[in-house]
């Protein structure tokens, strides 16, 4: 199960740095560019927590986020990345979209979550 995990957490993470390098080289379309990173920024914060947990703490090994965990953690980044900081400094922008790309992702970890303990996404991943 932990090898599962493993691989959702490197393809969420490998898609953030080969975005950010693409982002550097090549132009990308202004939709990605404003709102990729807020889309995989949860389920990669979640995708830690959740790893680290299993990692070091081996009686944890079948433990899940919660929904209100979930929900808890999407609300901060809300709260920090839409409220917040775009009072404390011009270099970030309140957009709703990005509220609703917070909870497009924190509902895609929901599901993978969910799907890796049934064996769902796990058996899409290995049998294409």
């Amino acid at each position: 199960m932990i090898q599962r995990l493993i691989i959702w957490y490197v393809l969420f993470s490998g898609a953030f740095l080969g975005f950010k390098v693409v982002e550097q080289k090549a132009w990308v379309p202004s939709f990605f560019h404003s709102y990729f990173e807020d889309l995989i920024a949860v389920p990669i914060v979640l995708f830690s927590a959740l790893l680290f947990i299993r990692l070091v703490l081996p009686d944890q090994q079948h433990y899940a986020i919660s929904k209100k965990q979930i929900l808890i953690i999407t609300t901060i980044f809300v709260v920090h990345f839409e409220l917040l900081m775009p009072a404390l400094s011009h270099r970030f922008v309140s957009d709703p979209l990005d509220i609703i790309a917070y909870a497009i992702g924190s509902t895609a970890f929901w599901l993978i979550q969910k799907g890796t303990k049934s064996g769902m996404f796990a058996q899409n991943l290995q049998n294409p």
